[in-house]
């Protein structure tokens, strides 16, 4: 078995995977940015913490919030944050809370607030926000004790505030990262079979073709040094290479032969194609529709494309790397055997 054959398809296979989901990727990130993903994950994470919407209202209007929040030239809010320091979010939860039933107008800085009066506040919000009772109790525990200093009392509340946030934000990454996993599978499937990326006919015609394989090789290998540079970042470099990859990847016509007939009809012997100008162009691509193998293959080929797409540029860059040295550290050496040792003279009993 050709070793070096194998391992040159698999880099060549990860290289148009790599491509792949760059492009999936970038259009992810795209529609993230355009419909603002990450800011409503947040506001509906915040809004299940706090159990309330108008609760949810008044944090988002606190002015540190707000900074943080995208403004139109009226200085409205455009639109919220996608990311709250933990910090941020402590500080301003806490001025809500100690400013329980007051305007905005009226409500006062912290720093100027007595035990008995944060007390006083604490007590008010627990009865404007009954479901928040049991996480007010553990956010501001023991806070009865007369011994405790405002700085002090003040401090210890923040840090609770801090870590219920933070174990709130840690369930959002695993949800909003199975939400994404989703979108990046539903868009490379799409991209996959938008440009006829099938990962079974790329396979054979790169085990057949070692000319494609070299040219496959030398791009994958250009690529390398930038790695080194930019680290994750480079993949976004690799879209010039996508159109000089010497690879099965696209869809192309041709008029049909003699005896061929043109069709979408299952089970008959036909082959799928476009009309044009009342003539019909086959599909190389597809198989015929009776082909009932060569169709399986040729999904198969298609789903396990989407799929590597799903798995993110830098995963499949940092594989690309390994292969790549791998293939060029060649066949480990082999050890050397211990050179004989002479044999032991008899020492002299004296």
């Amino acid at each position: 078995m050709n070793l070096d054959a194998i391992l040159e398809v698999a880099i060549g296979l990860v290289f148009a995977w790599l491509v792949l989901s760059v492009a999936t990727m970038q259009t992810q990130e795209w529609i993230s940015s355009a419909l603002s993903w990450r800011s409503a994950f947040l506001e509906k994470s915040i809004r299940s913490l706090l159990k309330d919407d108008e609760l949810t209202k008044r944090f988002y209007e606190h002015p540190l919030i707000k900074s943080l929040s995208q403004l139109d030239k009226n200085d409205e809010v455009k639109h919220k944050p996608s990311y709250i320091p933990s910090t941020t979010f402590s500080r301003a939860l806490f001025d809500v809370i100690v400013n329980a039933g007051k305007s905005p107008e009226a409500a006062i800085s912290t720093d100027s607030l007595s035990i008995a009066e944060i007390r006083e506040s604490v007590k008010a919000f627990k009865e404007q926000n009954p479901k928040l009772a049991v996480s007010i109790d553990h956010i501001f525990p023991n806070f009865d004790k007369s011994t405790r200093s405002v700085e002090e009392a003040i401090a210890t509340s923040r840090t609770n505030i801090e870590g219920w946030f933070n174990g709130a934000m840690d369930r959002l990454s695993g949800a909003y990262k199975r939400y994404a996993t989703w979108w990046a599978l539903i868009l490379g499937l799409i991209f996959a079979f938008t440009f006829n990326v099938d990962t079974i006919q790329i396979a054979d015609q790169l085990w057949r073709e070692p000319t494609i394989r070299e040219v496959l090789i030398a791009q994958a290998q250009s690529a390398q040094p930038q790695l080194d540079q930019t680290g994750a970042q480079s993949p976004l470099q690799l879209e010039k290479y996508y159109t000089s990859m010497s690879l099965p990847v696209g869809w192309s016509t041709s008029a049909p032969s003699e005896g061929q007939s043109c069709g979408w009809i299952p089970g008959r012997n036909l082959r799928p194609g476009i009309w044009s100008n009342n003539q019909c162009k086959i599909l190389a691509n597809l198989p015929a529709m009776n082909d009932g193998w060569g169709w399986l293959l040729k999904v198969l080929g298609v789903l396990i494309s989407g799929a590597a797409a799903a798995q993110g540029a830098p995963f499949w860059f940092d594989m690309l790397k390994r292969l790549i040295n791998i293939r060029g550290s060649g066949p480990a050496p082999q050890p050397t055997p211990p050179a004989p040792q002479p044999p032991s003279q008899p020492q002299p009993v004296g």
